[in-house]
């Protein structure tokens, strides 16, 4: 009885908590979106579904939740379908009061993409940063987006053309912004980041080097046209399986550095144009060279970085209130002097989708992907190259 009566004390302590009152100085404001995804593939994409696969960079393949590049032809390529909610977005913003003209405010941002059982998803942190702003400059800490390459084509695909042209993803970092406008809408802004230079899986966690990753951009601001002119460079350690059981691991420590352009265009009140491309080396961590960053090419003994270059577009149309449309292309090219035989040497997708409003922030999405991959091969040996028409429905339920 008396753990009965203290419920309600308990419950009301911990809204006190959650839910702040004026007095405590901050908004807090949750954002994010439920989304049911139901996939059919044509093809064999290599898409991690259930985080069963041993080995690192291969999916499960024959479906997946997503779609990086396509696996080689297998003799049979059977059409799978693919249905789960493990995208769906939850976040907070915590706004403060204004002092003046500083602005003060904090996001954490989750999402259930882990590789986990399905049907049982693990959480995992999307973004967790700090932002204080004034009208002149910005900084930020936390896990946030990578400075350079901050566009991304409007993919009904989770991945938004990751491992196929798009490069950038989420990391640690800390970054100064100076905004220098030009007038009430337009200007120029300066931007670099200390960033934690870390590699995509466990076996290659690449902090253990005295040198950040240190980013830069250049960025213009207009109604109608933005661009902006990025990059990054750093030093990442990569570890190797030992020769023999008498020799031990080894490792080695390489560069990786990119170049970047982002584009962004409205042509007109309902036709917008967004485009990037970079071109760099060691790109793996970035989600560049098709996940390939070194590798000891055919016909050589050493490691090499693997140098690679690539880009999308995206053309958007609003057609309605309710109807909006993309058509876009993605493609990742690694250098083929670079790679191993068996490697992946292209990377292309050309997609187009629409999102029709169902009811007030209930959106119905649809897309139609083809994929298609290239591979390094033998001279006679039998094509590796695959490709896979993708189907893609989505309903997805925004809150904010």
């Amino acid at each position: 009885m008396r753990i009965v009566s203290l419920t309600p004390f308990v419950l009301g302590a911990l809204l006190t908590l959650v839910v702040p009152s004026p007095a405590a100085g901050f908004t807090l404001k949750p954002f994010g979106y439920i989304k049911a995804d139901l996939a059919v593939d044509m093809g064999n994409p290599n898409g991690i579904s259930t985080g069963t696969s041993g080995e690192s960079g291969k999916g499960t393949g024959f479906g997946g939740n997503y779609v990086r590049w396509i696996d080689p032809k297998p003799e049979d390529r059977p059409t799978t379908t693919t249905l789960h909610a493990r995208q769906s977005r939850l976040g907070f913003d915590f706004i403060a009061d204004k002092v003046g003209e500083t602005e003060v405010m904090g996001r954490i941002e989750t999402d259930f993409t882990n590789t986990s059982a399905e049907y049982a998803y693990m959480l995992k942190l999307r973004k967790a940063f700090l932002k204080v702003s004034t009208p002149r400059y910005e900084l930020l800490a936390g896990q946030e987006s990578d400075l350079m390459s901050p566009l991304v084509p409007e993919t009904v695909n989770y991945l938004v053309g990751w491992w196929a042209g798009n490069v950038g993803f989420r990391r640690p970092q800390i970054r100064l912004t100076a905004k220098n406008p030009l007038g009430p809408d337009k200007g120029f802004d300066i931007a670099l980041a200390v960033e934690r230079a870390m590699g995509t899986d466990s076996t290659v966690d690449n902090y253990d080097v005295a040198m950040p990753v240190l980013a830069a951009r250049f960025g213009y601001r207009s109604p109608a046209l933005s661009f902006g002119l990025s990059g990054h460079y750093g030093k990442e350690r990569e570890y190797f399986k030992a020769a023999s059981a008498e020799a031990g691991p080894t490792s080695e420590v390489f560069d990786t550095w990119s170049g970047n352009l982002d584009l962004s265009l409205n042509l007109s009140k309902s036709l917008t144009f967004l485009g990037e491309f970079y071109y760099g080396k060691n790109m793996d961590a970035f989600f560049g060279g098709i996940g390939q960053g070194i590798m000891i090419p055919d016909g050589e003994t050493e490691n090499v970085a693997v140098t690679s270059m690539g880009g999308w577009l995206d053309l958007g149309f609003v057609a309605s209130e309710k109807l909006k449309l993309n058509l876009g292309a993605a493609i990742d090219l690694p250098k083929e002097d670079d790679l191993k035989i068996g490697a992946r040497l292209s990377n292309m997708s050309v997609f187009a989708n629409g999102y029709y409003t169902l009811v007030k922030d209930v959106q119905l999405a649809l897309e139609l992907t083809y994929w298609k991959t290239g591979y390094k091969e033998a001279e006679g040996a039998d094509e590796l190259d695959s490709d896979d028409m993708r189907a893609q429905l989505a309903f997805i339920y925004n809150f904010r």
